[in-house]
């Protein structure tokens, strides 16, 4: 199937391949769905099927899917087959084979393991109006079966180029005491490296199940989704930072993943994380080199940064107070600048 051979591309063409596999297979309609390590709807595309169905599908039903619970876990390359799972009287009753189904005229769901990870559950579905016997035994031989292991190789070539990539920024990152991990907006972690996870620890962030972003304390964890939501919604990064002592706390660098790191179009983040210290100061030469300074001037701004007063530099250099603040105004003007605060503002650019 030549779709398949596109799924590595920037943008994979699912729709085509929805539509495409859905005349293969023989069914009325197919779906790509994508959940998080807690069932969590995170994406869906679906061929077939009226705005209605999706929509109750995505707005409710997607929670009660006794399907996706069932097959939860299960390894990539699995078919399950919703006449088999739904065949005890107690599994009749739950409301996506009582209810959800046979409203919307779907006599059998047959699907696809694709992916399962801690943080990601992704499946591809086909709907048909008529239930057939032995579904998964057919789809398990002759051309279904190529079918279906081209599909596997797809994913995975994609899943792979994707951590080979993402390895790479850890690499160049790590050798600056940074990290990078992978999270949805909901915080649930979908590739995280030991030095990831480390750093959350520090700020606290990290659940017991080590699986998401967490925080006790619940304006910290608040803010954290906040600014996964506004990257995401925005497409614009977004910081947050939090705090790990007095002076001391991580930052965090909030982006929209690329398209090379997803598998579609599910709600992925990359976030960049760093340690920040009140008492990371630049150095006096730094200061002089990017505004042009003297060697006197330098090092009154560096004391500036630092906090300390005019009165108080003038006394850690045995000078004039006077002549301290010549200096601050000699560098008012070649750094543009009106008040104090604005020496020091400019000043830690450098930290």
């Amino acid at each position: 199937m030549e779709v398949l051979q596109h799924l590595g591309d920037a943008t994979p063409p699912w729709d085509a391949f929805l539509q495409t596999s859905k005349e293969f297979i023989g069914a009325e309609g197919a779906s790509l769905v994508m959940f998080d390590g807690k069932l969590n709807l995170n994406e869906m595309r679906q061929t077939g099927h009226d705005s209605a169905t999706e929509r109750e599908y995505v707005d409710h039903f997607y929670q009660y899917d006794a399907f996706a619970q069932a097959t939860r876990g299960s390894p990539a390359g699995k078919w399950w087959d919703s006449v088999e799972l739904s065949s005890t009287p107690e599994a009749r009753k739950l409301p996506f084979y009582a209810d959800f189904m046979p409203r919307h005229k779907l006599g059998q769901v047959v699907a696809l393991i694709l992916l399962t990870e801690p943080g990601r559950h992704i499946v591809v579905s086909f709907q048909r109006m008529n239930a057939r016997a032995n579904a998964v035994e057919e789809f398990s031989n002759g051309n279904a079966r190529i079918f279906t292991e081209a599909l596997l190789r797809a994913v995975k070539t994609r899943v792979d180029a994707a951590a080979v990539r993402l390895s790479a920024v850890e690499s160049a990152l790590s050798s600056i005491n940074e990290v990078v991990f992978l999270v949805n907006k909901n915080g649930n972690l979908v590739r995280c490296s030991p030095a990831a996870y480390e750093f959350l620890e520090d700020a606290k962030m990290l659940s017991a199940t080590r699986r998401e972003v967490m925080h006790e304390q619940p304006n910290v964890m608040r803010g954290m989704l906040q600014a996964l939501s506004m990257a995401l919604a925005t497409s614009r990064p977004r910081q947050y930072c939090v705090p790990l002592s007095w002076g001391l706390g991580i930052r965090f660098d909030i982006t929209a993943a690329p398209d090379n790191l997803r598998l579609a179009d599910e709600s992925l983040l990359m976030v960049r994380a760093r340690k920040t210290s009140a008492f990371d100061v630049p150095e006096a030469a730094e200061l002089a080199t990017f505004f042009g300074l003297t060697v006197a001037e330098s090092r009154v701004l560096l004391q500036l940064v630092e906090g300390h007063s005019p009165k108080d530099i003038a006394v850690s250099n045995a000078v004039a107070e006077r002549t301290v603040r010549n200096q601050i105004a000699s560098l008012m003007t070649k750094m543009s600048c009106t008040r104090m605060s604005e020496l020091v503002r400019l000043g830690s650019l450098l930290r």
